[in-house]
C-alpha cells in the first residue's frame, strides 16, 4: 500500500481526499500538512511514497515544495491537486518535478487512477518493463496485435495515456484490435486517453521526414501527459513510414539513436514497431542496436548489443 502524504490548507478538501483514498484502497494516509513549511517537515519524518500537494500552500509555496522534494528525496511521487489550472501552471507544476497535475474538480475520476499507477509494475509478453525505449519485431501485423494488444489493453485499463501512431490506412483495423480492451474505445478517443496519430502528421509531414521536427514532436507527446493528469503514457509507432521514398526517411538510424537522449528523462515507454518482413536485414540489425529493450518473437529482454547514443552517433558520423 502507498503511504500518502496530503498537503492542503483547506480541512475540508483533506477530509474528502482522505475518504476517497481509503474507500478506493488506494493507500494509507500518513500524515495531513497544512502549510508548506509542515509538508517539508512532515516529507522529511514520515518519508511518504506519495505526497498529494496543494500548488497554493501558505508560508512554503507547492512549487517551491516540489523542488525541495525532487532535489532531497526524488524516490519520493508529488502529485499537485489544484482549482487553478492553467496550461502555464500546468507545465511549471511538471517542471518543478510533479508526476501528475489533478484538477480537484476532477479528483473522484482521476486521482485513483494516477496513484495506481505510480508505482505499478508494467509487463510486457511476461517480462517486467525496466527500459522505456522498446524495439518490437514483428512478422506480420496479426502478430504485433496478437503480442502488444494485452500490454497495450493493460494501460488503457489502469488509466494511463495512450499515444499511437500508424498509417492512416490502418485506422479502422487499428480500432478493431483494441476492441477487446476492457474501455470505451469511443469514449477514451473523445476524452483524449487514446490519441490516433497519422504518419502525415507526426513522422511525414509535409511529405518529408524532419528529424529535428519529430524530435520536438516526442517531446511535446511525452510532456503532456502529466499536466492531463496521466502519470504515465505508452506511446506505440509503427514504423514503416520509413519505407516511403521520401526525402529524409534515410536519417531513421540517427533519429531512433537521438530518441535515447529524451526517452529516459520521462516515467512513459515507447515502443517503436517494424515488420521483419518488408525492412532489410542490415536496416534491422542497425535499428536493434539503437533500443535499450527487444521485444522479438514475443519475448521481451534487455538488449545486451545496445549501444550508447553518443558511440552510435559517431559511427554514423564515421559511415558519412
Amino acid at each position: 500500500m502507498l503511504r500518502i502524504l496530503i498537503a492542503d490548507d483547506n480541512d475540508d478538501l483533506r477530509r474528502r481526499v482522505r475518504s476517497l483514498i481509503e474507500s478506493q484502497h488506494n493507500g494509507i494516509v500518513c500524515g495531513e500538512a497544512v502549510n508548506g513549511r509542515e509538508a517539508l517537515e512532515l516529507v522529511g519524518t514520515l518519508r511518504p511514497d506519495v505526497v498529494l500537494l496543494d500548488i497554493s500552500m501558505p508560508e512554503i509555496g507547492g512549487l517551491e515544495v516540489m523542488r525541495r522534494v525532487a532535489a532531497e528525496l526524488p524516490d519520493i511521487d508529488v502529485i499537485v491537486m489544484s482549482a487553478h489550472r492553467t496550461d502555464q501552471v500546468a507545465r511549471e507544476v511538471i517542471r518543478a518535478g510533479a508526476r501528475a497535475f489533478i484538477d480537484k474538480a476532477e479528483a473522484y475520476e482521476r486521482l485513483s487512477p494516477a496513484l495506481k499507477a505510480l508505482r505499478r509494475e508494467v509487463h510486457l509478453a511476461g517480462r517486467v518493463v525496466s527500459s522505456r525505449h522498446i524495439g518490437a519485431f514483428f512478422h506480420s501485423p496479426e502478430e504485433a496485435y496478437r503480442i502488444l494488444g494485452p500490454y497495450i489493453c493493460d494501460g488503457l485499463e489502469h488509466g494511463e495515456k495512450a499515444v499511437h501512431i500508424i498509417d492512416a490506412v490502418d485506422q479502422e483495423a487499428h480500432l478493431r484490435a483494441l476492441a477487446g480492451c476492457n474501455v470505451d474505445i469511443p469514449q477514451i478517443r473523445s476524452n483524449g486517453q487514446l490519441e490516433l496519430l497519422f504518419w502525415e502528421s507526426a513522422y511525414l509531414r509535409n511529405e518529408r521526414f524532419d528529424m529535428t521536427a519529430m524530435l520536438d514532436l516526442a517531446h511535446d507527446l511525452l510532456r503532456q501527459g502529466p499536466p492531463a493528469g496521466y502519470p504515465r503514457s505508452r506511446l506505440m509507432a509503427r514504423m514503416e513510414w520509413a519505407l516511403q521514398d521520401l526525402p529524409g526517411v534515410d536519417s531513421l538510424l540517427e533519429y531512433e539513436t537521438r530518441l535515447n537522449y529524451i526517452v529516459p528523462h520521462y516515467a512513459d515507454i515507447v515502443t517503436c514497431c517494424y515488420d521483419l518482413s518488408r525492412f532489410d536485414a542490415e536496416v534491422i540489425a542497425d535499428v536493434m542496436r539503437s533500443h535499450p529493450a527487444l521485444l522479438i518473437g514475443g519475448e521481451f529482454r534487455e538488449n545486451p548489443h545496445y549501444v550508447e547514443p553518443d558511440v552510435m552517433l559517431e559511427e554514423l558520423q564515421q559511415r558519412n
